[in-house]
């Protein structure tokens, strides 16, 4: 029997361990910097590895005490928190689990916006806006078409209604953050029905909630096909449920999210097909799936666009063994590979991932970006089954699954990334400067004026037809000024780019073209043409 000191000296130890470990995953040492008891560090990836050390100490003091001092284990003070907080009912937790989740990601993503970051969100959200006056998903910043050609993304439609009632870009960081941040409850929830374990369950929600490719989609932009991403979790629940109509009617509206997501609902139809006894509806969905992929890319976005699909996804002769076997790593390790456990919902994962491994375009193969999209559902539907093979299979296993999830959660923290109060720091860090002055000025340009800006003021004016983005390497010509007749050029001298025109001869010219300065301060411009003006 271990000595009350004894108990003492190691509760504390396990105690410290774990408030240590779990500052770190929610700061990344950032307080400390700020309090200067740290110096800042050059690179993210210095945060990102922040946490890692007091992680693997708490975990490593964990497992020694359970396996060398089961009596005192059972006593520590971690371990009876966890018990206590575990008769709590689970759709509870799991509910505040999700809200803390969707809060957290809401506001890293609405600081960024107020930051002055511009970007896609303003793409999606002056089409949304467009459509909300009647012409519909209209993008002037996409030269003029309607956003349809770009992306088959219809889903985006369903937001209309919303941003009549709040027209504001905000919604759609928070619409997004609710659709990724559903995959807290999902997950849970799945891993009860399949595990039958509320503390399973639970860690695997929290595997989620520090899931980085998801997280690090909700810190910049928007795009509207993370909003179908619950509709990928309950097409599965279906369709293990026999459901048929839920089924299709979630695949139909995954498919709406993305021409890119058709492979997802193709699989899924394999899937019905090879595993779930449905094999008239797999053979219909994917043959529907390949016929409307290729009558979306083939003609009816051509013809929106008025140019040929621009965006090729397989145009990549194929990743060298070792790139390949490196990106998988990054897809697979947070979950410590129990996808491959249970190959049928593994293949669910398969499209987005070689979509990536095999696009021409080299940053879809960076996990930390939006590509990754649509991969979330499946890869914790699989850790989940994949979890039950192992389980089923091994009666060992089975008998430790509890200390066999913490092995899988610290791998899968030690995965997690920076912290959002990283984030969160940096974004105030590269807040622009703009003064009440100045942005009354930019707000007090009337919808119904056309206007042409560089990116970081595009957020702040796109509840409006007719908005354009000035390339930072293209200075206006007159050609432009000419086809577009703008009404009012916005710019800062401080952001004036990579053109080789100088940045007074850029004014001049503009002056000599009909426009004239109408406010100016610190370097920042609002030019307006003559006939405004005089109007």
């Amino acid at each position: 029997m271990i000595s009350s000191r004894a108990f003492n000296f190691w509760n504390g130890i396990a105690t410290f361990a774990a408030i240590l470990a779990l500052f770190f995953l929610l700061t990344s040492g950032v307080p400390l910097v700020q309090l200067g008891w740290l110096s800042a560090f050059s690179g993210k990836s210095a945060y990102q590895n922040m946490a890692q050390v007091p992680v693997s100490a708490f975990f490593c003091v964990f497992f020694l005490l359970y396996f060398k001092h089961r009596d005192l284990f059972s006593r520590l003070s971690v371990v009876c928190f966890v018990r206590a907080v575990l008769k709590t009912p689970l759709t509870v937790l799991l509910l505040i689990l999700t809200l803390t989740y969707i809060a957290i990601m809401s506001s890293v993503s609405i600081l960024r916006h107020f930051s002055g970051a511009g970007g896609d969100v303003a793409i999606f959200a002056q089409a949304i806006w467009n459509g909300a006056q009647g012409d519909f998903l209209y993008s002037s910043i996409k030269d003029g078409i309607c956003l349809l050609g770009d992306h088959m993304s219809p889903i985006l439609a369903f937001v209309i209604p919303f941003y009549r009632l709040w027209p504001d870009p905000i919604l759609v960081f928070i619409l997004q953050a609710v659709a990724i941040g559903s995959g807290v409850y999902f997950t849970g929830w799945l891993a009860r029905e399949k595990l039958k374990s509320d503390y399973l369950a639970i860690v695997f929600s929290v595997i989620y909630f520090f899931y980085f490719n998801a997280r690090v989609t909700l810190h910049y932009e928007f795009h509207p096909e993370a909003l179908v991403e619950p509709f990928m979790f309950l097409a599965f629940i279906c369709a293990e449920r026999k459901r048929l109509a839920g089924f299709l009617a979630c695949l139909f509206i995954v498919a709406l999210g993305k021409e890119n997501m058709l492979g997802i609902s193709f699989m899924m139809g394999f899937y019905v097909f090879a595993f779930n006894s449905w094999k008239r509806v797999g053979i219909w969905v994917m043959a529907l799936s390949v016929i409307i992929f290729l009558l979306e890319v083939k003609w009816l976005m051509p013809f929106l666009n008025r140019s040929p699909y621009q965006y090729n996804y397989y145009g990549h002769p194929g990743l060298s063994l070792w790139k390949s076997l490196e990106y998988l790593l990054k897809i697979y390790s947070p979950v410590l590979f129990l996808p491959f456990f249970h190959p049928p919902t593994l293949l669910l994962t398969l499209p987005i991932v070689f979509q990536n491994m095999f696009s021409a375009n080299d940053i879809m193969r960076i996990p930390s970006r939006h590509y990754t999209i649509g991969l979330h559902p499946f890869l914790f539907i699989s850790a989940i089954y994949g979890f039950g093979v192992l389980c089923m299979r091994w009666p060992a296993f089975a008998k430790r699954k509890n200390i066999a999830i913490c092995i899988v959660l610290w791998f899968s923290l030690l995965r997690s990334g920076p912290s959002e109060y990283f984030y969160a720091w940096n974004f105030i860090k590269e807040k622009r400067p703009y003064d009440m002055e100045m942005l009354a000025k930019i707000q007090g340009i009337g919808p119904k004026y056309s206007v042409l800006t560089q990116a970081n003021f595009l957020t702040r004016l796109i509840n409006r037809k007719d908005l354009y983005v000035l390339d930072g390497r293209t200075p206006p010509t007159r050609e432009m000024i000419e086809k577009y007749q703008f009404d009012y050029i916005l710019f800062s001298r401080s952001g004036w780019p990579l053109s080789d025109m100088p940045f007074a001869e850029t004014l001049e010219n503009l002056k000599a073209w009909g426009y004239r300065i109408s406010f100016e301060k610190d370097g920042f411009y609002i030019l307006v043409r003559s006939e405004v003006a005089a109007a």
